[in-house]
């Protein structure tokens, strides 16, 4: 029952025992009846004071049935009232303990029990005591039995999320009557008051990737809370993907229709920026064997190592098939739709020497379109060779996947604008470094060949972000003139900047050329070092967040 009807309920009440009152005073000219008489109207005319109405209303009850010896008769009509003015409005206990009764009918029940007290005053008092108590019983048990005809279903929007995005519920209402509908799952209470047929957006939780199972249960209650009652539970499963999966879902559809790599040319180095060594290798075995040995022996409890003996992995077996001439071979670029006149620019493998021997012309072979548009992969330039640096650092799991998925997201974006374009990839794993450098196609398959075969899970362990070396604290400390510890800040993470600067120069990677850096929010003071670092030697910053929708 809408606010509104409690509210007139509460009003002609509050009438009701002012004018019982004026009876009471007017029959026995007592001075003592004055006192709730103007109670009652000091409540009513001021407004902080108005929240007081009920239960004024409620001890009136009792004085009018002590008053007279008809003041029984009086108190009936407030008796049957009170319990719609008081009671409870909202849900603050659980209701799975409850039975039938709601948890207004459970309070009105407590204050009936300590006003029953006044049974030692005068025992006329348990009249309207009793006539509230059946009151409650009453409503409560016919809110009971209308509860029963309300029926409720709830269908998932999508059975699968990814990791980060909203998970919603649909759920349909039907009832006759206006009723509170009470759902918990997960923790969570979540309450909406209805009438008719309605639906409702529900949010679900996310608490790791993977299946989630989650009982939802429903309670209704009546509009005065009178009654509560159980009307089922709903199991909802659904799957959580990590973003980097879904990402990966579209580069493998991607690299399936359009590209396919026959020589892969990538240029890997594993750097420590501690130590400033480098080892550099062009995918040739023994190489990767011998970063094999380098990763174990200097690095064997990395951060991340797991991502980094995939990339070693993924790495060998390329090397592998490349040395065996099986390789992989270049698809073409959508099917054969016809030819057309040679036009200076055109790739001679699309030469159609048949027709260009009859003709005595040169033909060109067309396909029809695919993911990526022709003109692009007949691009023969270099393009813009973007430097991309990822910092993998991440306080949990969510957040790596968050990284991974962006830096795929920024170097799918580069490879379907220009396939052959270069680029260098800086992926930075605590002190180490692994530089890959090559066409964006090329790496974009490597990555796509790595991450596809481990989860985020797996490549996960966490660890503190690398503090600087005490020798060069107490240098600094030393100075004269005592720098503030944003100073310390400030040259420790210039010497971080500085040792990338020399991984990305010794990739041979010169200004001037466009960049941009992945990293979590811990690290925001260390990348902004970096970027005033790198904008000064004369690259160009470019920002790759407004990215984040491409995949989605």
């Amino acid at each position: 029952m809408p606010r509104n009807i409690r509210d007139i309920i509460k009003w002609l009440s509050l009438v009701y025992a002012i004018a019982s009152l004026v009876y009471i005073l007017y029959i026995t000219k007592s001075p003592y009846t004055a006192i709730p008489l103007i109670t009652l109207i000091i409540v009513n005319s001021i407004k902080k004071y108005r929240k007081a109405i009920p239960f004024s209303v409620y001890a009136t009850m009792f004085f009018i049935s002590m008053a007279l010896d008809e003041g029984i008769y009086l108190s009936t009509p407030l008796a049957i009232t009170i319990p719609f003015i008081i009671g409870q409005s909202n849900i603050k206990d659980e209701l799975q303990k409850r039975f039938i009764l709601g948890p207004s009918a459970l309070d009105m029940f407590r204050y009936l029990l300590i006003s029953s007290l006044l049974m030692l005053v005068d025992l006329r008092v348990l009249i309207p005591i009793m006539l509230s108590a059946s009151t409650i019983i009453v409503y409560a048990i016919y809110s009971y039995v209308k509860l029963s005809k309300v029926s409720t279903d709830i269908s998932l929007i999508n059975n699968t999320v990814s990791w980060g995005e909203k998970v919603s519920a649909l759920l349909n209402v039907n009832t006759s009557m206006e009723i509170n509908l009470v759902l918990e799952y997960g923790g969570n209470r979540n309450v909406y008051t209805v009438k008719g047929k309605a639906i409702f957006d529900i949010e679900l939780p996310i608490n790791h990737v993977g299946r989630h199972i989650i009982e939802v249960n429903v309670y209704v209650l009546d509009s005065f809370y009178f009654s509560c009652r159980f009307i089922g539970k709903h199991e909802i499963e659904y799957n959580v993907i990590p973003l980097t999966q879904r990402a990966l879902e579209v580069i493998g559809e991607y690299i399936r229709e359009a590209v396919g790599i026959s020589s892969p040319a990538i240029e890997i180095s594993i750097s420590e920026l501690s130590e400033g060594s480098t080892i550099t290798t062009r995918t040739q075995i023994e190489n990767v064997r011998a970063l094999y040995g380098y990763t174990y022996r200097v690095k064997r409890g990395i951060y991340l190592g797991a991502l980094l003996e995939k990339f070693l992995e993924s790495l060998e077996e390329i090397a592998r098939k490349t040395g065996e001439g099986e390789g992989y071979k270049r698809s073409r670029y959508g099917e054969y739709i016809g030819s057309r006149p040679y036009i200076p620019g055109d790739s001679l493998r699309f030469i159609h020497w048949k027709k260009s021997a009859s003709r005595g012309s040169l033909v060109i072979k067309e396909f029809g379109s695919s993911s990526i548009e022709e003109s692009l992969l007949n691009h023969e330039g270099e393009g813009e060779e973007p430097l991309i640096i990822v910092d993998l650092y991440a306080p949990n799991a969510q957040e790596l996947d968050r990284l991974i998925y962006v830096f795929l997201q920024q170097c799918f974006k580069v490879f379907k604008q220009s396939p052959r374009s270069k680029i260098l990839l800086v992926i930075i794993i605590g002190d180490m470094v692994i530089s890959l450098k090559g066409r964006s196609a090329d790496i974009v398959h490597q990555l796509y060949r790595v991450f596809s075969k481990t989860p985020i899970q797996t490549l996960f362990n966490y660890t503190s972000i690398q503090s600087p070396t005490e020798d060069n604290i107490v240098e600094i400390l030393k100075n004269d003139k005592r720098p503030k510890p944003l100073a310390i800040l400030v040259v420790s993470n210039e010497m971080f900047a500085d040792e990338l600067v020399k991984v990305i120069l010794g990739n041979d990677f010169m200004p001037p050329r466009p960049f941009t850096l992945i990293y979590s929010n811990s690290l925001e003071f260390r990348y902004v070092v970096v970027k005033h670092v790198l904008h000064r030697l004369g690259f160009i910053y470019t920002n790759n967040f407004e990215l984040i929708n491409q995949f989605t």
